[in-house]
C-alpha cells in the first residue's frame, strides 16, 4: 500500500499511521504471543519506514472495532 500511495503522488513526510490490535483474544494463542509479536512488528515496519505512528492501542485481551474514513488533502 506504503509503494502505491507513493506512486499516485503521495510525499512520504505526509504519511502517517495509528495502529490498533495485537491482543490476545483467543485463548489456545497465548503460547505463541502471536498478539505481542505482531504488534511489535507493525511499530519496527513503520519506524524503518520513516512513517510516524499518531495513535496506537495495541496488546490486551479485548479485540477492537476500527472505523475508517480517509481524508483527501489537497
Amino acid at each position: 500500500m506504503i509503494n502505491q500511495l507513493l506512486k499516485l503522488g503521495a510525499r512520504r513526510c505526509n504519511l502517517e499511521a495509528k495502529v490498533f490490535g495485537g491482543g490476545n483474544v483467543l485463548d489456545g494463542l497465548t503460547v505463541a504471543n502471536v498478539g505481542p509479536r505482531n504488534a511489535d512488528f507493525v511499530l519496527k515496519f513503520l519506524q524503518t519506514e520513516k512513517i510516524r505512528v499518531v495513535a496506537k492501542d495495541l496488546v490486551d485481551i479485548y479485540p477492537r472495532k476500527v472505523y475508517f474514513f480517509p481524508k483527501i488533502v489537497k
